[in-house]
């Protein structure tokens, strides 16, 4: 009997002198992994609030006055286009269109299965300044009045590069098709999305 309760607070001590070690490792650690705490957000549950999501096609590096970049914002009360002429965002025409609460939710349920909330939160990976210069970035934000959210960019040159890890082409369509056809064709005329 006496060995038994010898052994079991033996085997007390060991788990509680690994339990020690496990948290110190943890604490310590630096951890440098780059996956995001957001892949596990829940989209749909934002339908019913001021979250904003918003994609920003930046187009190629250019003179100023030849740079064209487009920005779309979605809510849960309407969806917004606007042209932006140089690298000052200078909104040169734009257009908001009425939508609703239900709308918004089928929109973060597709983004959700686009796998929009899943990126690298790697801090050198960050900037896309002057990445893909002859192409478009595209940047996706989810934010809360001033607070952003996530935050992940991607390009169309080949080999990608940036911080998103969800379906790229779904996604930008997805944030297109939120601008009425007839609209988006007239208000980006000159500019490849």
């Amino acid at each position: 009997m006496r060995a038994a309760r010898i052994l079991i607070f033996l085997l007390v001590v060991a788990g509680l002198i690994w339990l020690v070690v496990v948290l110190f490792q943890n604490v310590f650690s630096g951890n440098t992994s780059t996956a995001n705490p957001n892949t596990k957000l829940s989209l749909a549950s934002y339908a019913s609030t001021d979250v904003v999501a918003t994609v920003y096609i930046d187009g190629p590096v250019v003179a100023n006055q030849d740079h064209n970049a487009v920005r779309i914002t979605v809510d849960r009360n309407q969806s917004a286009i606007e042209v932006i002429k140089g690298y000052d965002d200078q909104v040169v025409a734009q257009q908001v269109f009425p939508s609703s609460q239900a709308s918004y939710l089928e929109f973060l349920s597709a983004l959700n299965r686009a796998n929009f909330t899943k990126g690298k939160s790697d801090p050198a990976l960050q900037n896309d300044k002057g990445a893909c210069p002859f192409g478009n970035r595209y940047i996706y934000t989810l934010s809360d009045g001033s607070k952003e959210i996530l935050h992940y960019w991607t390009t169309n040159c080949s080999g990608g590069g940036g911080t998103y890890n969800g379906n790229a082409s779904l996604t930008r369509e997805l944030f297109i098709r939120q601008i009425p056809d007839r609209q988006l064709s007239l208000i980006t005329k000159d500019i490849e999305l």
